[in-house]
Formats: structure tokens, sequence, C-alpha cells
């Protein structure tokens, strides 16, 4: 009888990964059979770890006969997300939403909004402030993003992140904040920063134009800043050309 083989695969749960496997059946010729898979030199009847590409499988049985297979494993395409915004009418009310247009990965999505509590793809009753969405797909792959939901007296992120730095990053964990403008040296701000769960890591309250964190104790992954300074009026802090009741918000990767 004949050698013959046929294959079965999983392929990669998310894009980039390398879970991936794959399995030769032989039958006919005569047993016991050998096994090499190429590129990754597996001698296996299954070939473990693999990533999105092709991969074959040369089968030997005992009297030398050989035949080869060929086994193409894939994945799903990247998870992204784009963010929609509506601002709040006023710095006092909590009309605004957010919205987390997602696209790649494996339907379905869940959805999880700190510190709204969400659950859906749109958050909404939201005042002015930041708001982190981790999006998970059917396959348990994850993307987090951010919104900044703003109100009428507010200025835009990036003329504040222009008298903000934060280097280096990406970093290894040791990095710097620094006000880029010297009228910007606060007397009381809180520093937090936020993991992908909107898990508070770290946080300060400090006197500060330029100060050295460390972080190097934290997994590698992508974090978020927020750094606020007390709103003169008592309401929460929003984004402002005055020193006082202004938040400023980016993202930290660590690596």
């Amino acid at each position: 009888m004949f050698l013959s083989v046929t294959t079965s695969q999983t392929n990669v749960s998310c894009f980039g990964g390398n879970d991936a496997a794959a399995t030769v059946n032989p039958a006919g010729g005569n047993p016991p059979y050998t096994y090499f898979w190429n590129p990754t030199a597996a001698t296996t009847a299954t070939a473990t770890g693999l990533s999105a590409g092709t991969y074959t499988v040369t089968v030997t049985d005992a009297t030398a006969s050989s035949t080869l297979s060929t086994v193409a494993i894939t994945q799903p395409p990247d998870l992204l997300s784009t963010m929609s915004v509506t601002n709040a009418s006023s710095c006092s009310a909590s009309d605004g939403s957010a919205t987390a247009n997602v696209s790649g990965g494996t339907l379905p999505y869940t959805y999880l909004w700190n510190p709204s509590g969400a659950a859906t793809a749109i958050a909404t009753g939201l005042s002015a402030d930041t708001f982190y969405v981790t999006v998970t797909d059917a396959n348990g792959c994850t993307l987090s993003d951010t919104a900044v939901v703003s109100c009428p007296n507010a200025i835009s992120q990036p003329y504040s992140l222009n008298k903000f730095s934060v280097y280096p990053n990406p970093t290894t964990g040791v990095f710097t904040i620094q006000m880029n403008n010297a009228q910007l040296s606060i007397i009381n701000y809180q520093l937090s920063i936020y993991n992908v769960f909107g898990e508070v890591v770290y946080s300060l309250n400090h006197s500060f134009t330029q100060s050295l964190i460390n972080l190097s104790s934290q997994p590698s992954g992508i974090y978020f800043y927020k750094l606020s300074t007390p709103s003169p009026t008592g309401e929460k802090p929003v984004l402002s050309l005055s020193k006082e009741g202004e938040v400023i918000t980016g993202k930290l990767i660590i690596q």
C-alpha cells in the first residue's frame, strides 16, 4: 500500500501571533514513520508554535519511501480601532459620548470602558475627561484606545501636548516628564499612569518642571498617562489655557 498523508491545522488566533499548529496523519507504507517540518525543523507529527505562513512536512516510512505535504497557516486581520467623540455641551454637563469603531480580529467583540464602566462600542453620558476602552475579540485578542471628551472652554489636546514632553517614549521603564514652557511650572499637580485595563499603576502629587519616573517593575505594554491640576472652580479638571484646571493625556509604551 502506498504511503499517503492528510493534514489538519489550527490557525493563528491573533494577528502577528505564533500559537498555530499543524498535524500530519500518515497512512499506508510501512510504519514507523519519521517526520521533518520545514522551516521549523520539527520532527514530530505535530508542529506547534507556528506563525502565519506556509510549512512543508516530509513523512518517511521504514522502507525510506517518503511523501511531501504542505500546510498554509492563516491569521485574522489586525485588530484596529478609530475613535469618534462627541464633546460635552458644557463643562458641568455629562452628555458627551465616545464610540470605538473596531475592525479586524475575529467577531464578535466585547468592550470595557474605564472609568465609565460601559460595555458597548458606544459610551454615553460622559463629562469632560479622558476615557479608556479595552476591546477583546472572540479569540481573546485585545486592543486599547483612548477618548478625550472636552467641553466648550477646553483647548485642543495637541496644543497642550506641545507644552509637555515624555521621553524616551518608547521606554524601558525609566523616563522623564518635562514641562516645555517655564510658565507651566506647576505647584500642585497629580500624575496618574494607567495600564490598558484602566488600573492606576503609578500616582503622584508633586510640584515640578521636570521629573524622572521609574516604572521598570511594570510589564512591557501600552500605558496611558494623565497629568491634571486642580480646577479653581472645584469642577472636574478640563483642558484650559490657565495653569489651574488643566489635563494633559497621552500614551506611553514600555518595552
